[in-house]
């Protein structure tokens, strides 16, 4: 009997069970689309467990790591690595959208059936919404739409991450306030008297290796809550969507390929894991990543196989993988790159040194302010870039909603995939240290 659940629980957690899975899931949001509207619960279902499970382990994991690193000599070392590896990350990121838009040019070679597309799905969306987003019946590609949304404030998206009320945060599952609580809690626990700070900290680790084995029994069900999820992403997004903005579309998975060949590059070099293998090792993360669409969701399961399958130190991974996935995507600041130069050849508005510049900064400045915010909401942080280059943003927010649902699986996998390679550099000197020691 016990071998026989062994088996059931390998073949739950093979790779090829998880692909099945997925695979299934597309076959049925493409073509029975009744069907994954009802099974859609189910996965909804697994993605709240997990989200359950997130503001535990991200909490303790970063009182717990920053306490101890603040504790020991390398605080400062490792706080400028991190710097240094997430500013550049991003900045490749940004760099990789600016390129493929002005190579593969995704706005200036739209036929007259894709405008006619992209026209439609405007008119449907000011039908649906009272014109909140779709300001005009169509797209004219000779003159910029005068109606924009309201600007954003980065100020006020930084003043917002300080909870006034931690309490209601966690109710309200606000990770990015929960973050910052969690951050000046750990600093806070590490001045204090280390017996006193040891009893707090002991619960802590109790707490989330107790999460961590409640995540480890919710993988059986992977290979099933992928189906569903994906079924129902799949099935929301329409032909004359994609066909639209195929071209576009095709650049963002371009882009987020290129940066998931070069993550592995990475790991390879930091880790000495092979490139294939690395993909080995962090294979239930990026099925959950892609498949349900959420990087916290997939956070606990990658804080156990960077540091399982990467040998990267615990309290290392706890620190950075919270932080990063929490405050720097990389797959929206591509997207926002990407988007910005797409709109202004839709728009044939010229793009000067200078606008590349605004491009470059402004999709990291936006990208980053958009952490924790809805849909909505982040992409609204494109007017960073629009506002200085005159372009109108209503209408770049309709149609990259539209295409959200094909565009955010391989945009999670890129954010949680960076941050691990992101992870494994961090920590790199910190394994050249310990193998210099043990020679000594």
């Amino acid at each position: 009997m016990t071998i026989a659940k062994n088996r059931i629980s390998d073949w739950l957690l093979h790779p090829f069970s998880i692909l099945v899975g997925m695979a299934t899931g597309v076959v049925i949001g493409l073509f029975f689309t009744e069907t994954a509207r009802q099974i859609a619960p189910l996965g909804a279902f697994f993605l709240s467990f997990l989200q359950m499970c997130v503001i535990p382990i991200m909490s303790t994991a970063i009182i717990l790591s920053l306490c101890n690193l603040l504790r020991s000599k390398t605080t400062a070392d490792c706080l400028s690595r991190l710097l240094v590896t997430f500013i550049c990350g991003l900045m490749i990121a940004s760099a990789v959208g600016l390129v493929l838009g002005v190579i593969g040019k995704p706005g200036s070679k739209l036929d007259k059936q894709a405008k006619i597309a992209l026209g439609k799905i405007l008119t449907e969306s000011e039908s649906k919404s009272g014109g909140e987003f779709a300001p005009e019946m169509e797209i004219s590609l000779n003159e910029s739409l005068e109606k924009k949304t309201a600007s954003p404030s980065i100020m006020r998206h930084l003043y917002e991450m300080i909870p006034s009320n931690i309490f209601s945060a966690l109710s309200d599952g606000k990770n990015i306030n929960i973050l910052f609580f969690s951050v000046i809690l750990g600093i806070a626990i590490s001045f204090i008297p280390k017996d006193t700070g040891d009893h707090f900290l002991n619960n802590c680790h109790a707490i989330f290796q107790a999460f961590e084995k409640i995540i480890v029994s919710a993988m059986y069900a992977l290979p099933f809550a992928l189906c569903c999820l994906l079924a129902d992403q799949i099935s929301l997004v329409g032909v004359e969507v994609l066909y639209a903005m195929i071209r576009f579309v095709a650049l963002l998975y371009i882009g987020s390929i290129f940066i998931i060949i070069l993550n592995a590059v990475i790991i390879w070099m930091a880790t000495g894991v092979s490139f294939f293998r690395s993909f080995q090792k962090l294979k239930d993360t990026l099925f959950i990543a892609f498949g349900t669409r959420s990087g916290f969701a997939a956070m606990p399961t990658a804080l156990r196989e960077i540091h399982e399958g990467l040998s990267v130190k615990k309290e290392t991974a706890n620190f950075v993988m919270p932080l990063g996935i929490t405050l720097c995507r990389y797959g929206t600041v591509m997207t926002f790159a990407l988007s910005t130069v797409f709109f202004a050849q839709l728009y044939e508005t010229p793009l000067s040194v200078q606008s590349f510049a605004i491009i470059l900064i402004g999709s990291i400045l936006g990208g980053v302010s958009a952490a924790g915010a809805p849909g909505v909401v982040a992409l609204s942080m494109l007017a960073v870039e629009f506002d200085p280059l005159g372009l109108p943003l209503a209408p770049a927010i309709v149609l990259l909603l539209a295409v959200d649902p094909v565009t955010d699986p391989i945009l999670t996998l890129v954010n949680v995939h960076t941050n691990c390679a992101a992870a494994t550099l961090i920590a790199k000197p910190e394994k050249e240290a310990e193998k210099n020691h043990r020679r000594k």
